[in-house]
């Protein structure tokens, strides 16, 4: 029914991130990828990491603030604690 091509990206991309929608690439790419995503109406998102810790960190300090820079996310702020 669907092209041999079509069905080897699907099982690709099935595979590389159960279904989701793979980001992939430099903090800038990934910012650039996430305001297109913006752009088309997704308010939000939920991010896996194969190495959590790891990419985690470096999302947080190289992803966040491209993306608080672009008017994605505004910066965080902590409250005192009481």
């Amino acid at each position: 029914m669907m092209p041999k091509e079509a069905v080897e990206a699907f099982n690709y991309h099935f595979i590389a991130g159960w279904g989701g929608y793979p980001l992939v690439g430099t903090a800038d790419q990934i910012a650039d990828k996430l305001a297109n995503l913006s752009r088309l109406g997704l308010d939000g998102t939920l991010l896996n990491f194969a190495r959590h810790e790891e990419q985690l960190t470096r999302f947080t300090k190289e992803v966040i603030p491209r993306l608080e820079a672009k008017g994605l996310r505004k910066p965080f702020k902590a409250r005192p604690v009481a």
